[in-house]
């Protein structure tokens, strides 16, 4: 049977977990398509405020709010996308920390007596902790990318 890697395998270690994966990704592409409309809403209120500069009075102020909510939306789906991964991120590192410590349980004294403390330490702390960052960051800015693409 072939090693599973990448994707794949993230998934399989993520178990129960890649339903919050799946919908990080979701809000994430969501997210990439709605990134240019606060922009786009800047630069409508920015119009509407040039068009009108020689009398204020005449502005569409509910245009300008309802630029404004829809810039707002945009920045909350990038927010609930990011929430999600990284909820997503520490349950699935707290699932492989447990499943660690069982395993290390579960090792001979013979192992535990020939390796130091500090690579335990190290394997149990910062090498799981270095999947964080890619759950929580860096998925979600890969799907921005191809989404936006």
């Amino acid at each position: 049977m072939k090693k599973k890697e990448g994707l794949s395998r993230l998934l399989e270690i993520a178990g129960e977990k890649k339903s919050l994966l799946l919908f990080s990704g979701l809000f994430s592409a969501i997210s990439a398509l709605c990134i240019l409309i606060p922009f786009w809403s800047i630069y409508e209120i920015l119009k509407e405020l040039l068009v009108h500069a020689s009398d204020l009075s005449t502005i569409d102020s509910e245009l300008m709010i309802s630029w404004g909510w829809l810039a707002f939306i945009g920045v909350l789906f990038l927010y609930a996308g990011l929430m999600l991964s990284h909820i997503a991120a520490f349950r699935i590192l707290y699932g492989l920390k447990i499943k660690l410590s069982e395993h290390i349980g579960q090792l001979s004294l013979g192992y535990l007596n020939s390796t130091s403390i500090g690579c335990i330490k190290k394997i149990m702390e910062q090498n799981v902790e270095k999947i964080e960052h890619f759950i929580a960051h860096t998925i979600p800015d890969l799907v921005n990318v191809f989404a936006t693409i």
